[in-house]
């Protein structure tokens, strides 16, 4: 517990009350939390839920509700291309953090290690430690998958390969040909694979995501996990969710319910509505982060010491910064001088140094201007 770090993206904005006292706002820009509105429906569903007596305001069964769970089932079949059986193979959580640490905590025991890609998601590593095992980091090249260099990574100690797609921070979307290696990999060495696909909907300029689950041989050496918070603008209410082989679930089921018991029922409820009838509302959430992205691609390409890929889906940039400093360090600055609160790199993995995250998921396409203006302020004063 105690080589834990604090989460480097509930972290970030500390350290600049000076700022907040001039005359400009805080811009943060280190989550992924959307500046949309939950649609409509579903905060309708969960008014009318609260006025039922002792049905939503209460606990519900640990595995979830029966209707969310039915309408997860249906989505990934229609959506996924997998079948899962929502009495036996789906579980309900408090967001996709419970969904990964508990899915860790089912498979991983003390000294067991579990491959991750080098730079991912700032908390997997934390949620591997406390389950007492160790990350084995895998550095991407070229922001694509290294089959070669995982198969160097797998020990006899190796247990699971978590990882997500689109990645975040890099944005890449993995393809089927990189994600068919992988299944190959997993059968060959009996491992499993934690995959978060919480982007699954933000993917770009016509590409398709490939839920891992959905390639031959896969299902039952898959966990699959994802949510309602980024492409339903519901962070803030919790609810996830994880599918994969009944006996990982009813592993993972224990482990719930000593810690949590049941997520929200009343917020369960509204999310049992998103998948069947907010379908528009995640299309015109995707095209308007869409346009970010493109807005953000102009005007960072003017902006000197700074290198970057256009992002294939997500909501970020993963900007490589030629200015001497460690990216923790000069995060801070920026956000001392500038009162811009980007994510340091080297959270996401050694590989990640020298390289801030830039989220677009709440930077209004009026603020483009503004945000890469005083990145480029910032860096102007910083860098030589």
């Amino acid at each position: 517990m105690r080589s834990v770090q604090p989460k480097a993206t509930n972290t970030a904005a500390e350290g600049i009350p000076s700022f907040e006292r001039g005359e400009r706002e805080v811009l943060s820009l280190a989550t992924a939390r959307p500046d949309l509105d939950t649609p409509a429906v579903v905060k309708a569903a969960v008014i009318a839920a609260i006025q039922i007596p002792h049905t939503y305001m209460t606990y519900t069964a640990s595995r979830g509700l029966p209707e969310l769970r039915e309408s997860v089932a249906l989505k990934l079949g229609a959506r996924n291309g997998v079948a899962y059986d929502p009495e036996s193979e789906v579980l309900i959580t408090a967001g996709t953090h419970e969904a990964l640490y508990v899915g860790l905590q089912a498979v991983v025991e003390p000294g067991d290690e579990v491959l991750v890609l080098d730079p991912s998601w700032v908390a997997y590593n934390g949620m591997i430690g406390l389950a007492g095992g160790v990350a084995r980091m895998v550095t991407l090249r070229d922001n694509r998958l290294d089959i070669d260099a995982l198969k160097r990574a797998i020990t006899p100690r190796t247990r699971a390969f978590v990882f997500n797609n689109p990645n975040n921070p890099t944005g890449t979307v993995f393809t089927r040909e990189e994600l068919a290696a992988v299944v190959d990999l997993l059968a060959a060495h009996d491992i499993l694979a934690i995959v978060d696909e919480i982007y699954e909907e933000f993917v770009y300029d016509g590409r398709q995501h490939v839920s891992l689950a959905s390639l031959p041989g896969a299902r039952e050496r898959v966990l699959l996990i994802n949510g309602y918070s980024k492409a339903y603008a519901m962070t803030g209410w919790r609810v996830g969710y994880a599918a994969g082989p009944s006996w990982l679930i009813d592993r993972m089921l224990i482990i719930h319910q000593h810690l949590i018991s049941s997520p929200c029922a009343f917020a369960q409820k509204g999310a049992s509505v998103a998948y069947s009838e907010a379908a528009e509302h995640v299309r015109a959430m995707v095209a308007t982060y869409d346009r970010r992205r493109l807005l953000l691609n102009e005007a960072l390409a003017a902006v000197p010491k700074v290198s970057y890929s256009l992002p294939e889906g997500a909501c970020f940039y993963f900007l490589r910064v030629d200015s001497g400093l460690d990216s923790a360090t000069l995060a801070k600055t920026i956000a001392s001088r500038e009162g811009l609160v980007l994510t340091p790199g080297g959270a996401f993995g050694p590989s990640g140094e020298r390289h801030l995250r830039f989220s677009f998921a709440a930077l209004p396409e009026a603020r483009v201007g503004e945000a890469v203006g005083r990145l480029a302020a910032a860096l102007e004063a910083i860098v030589e």
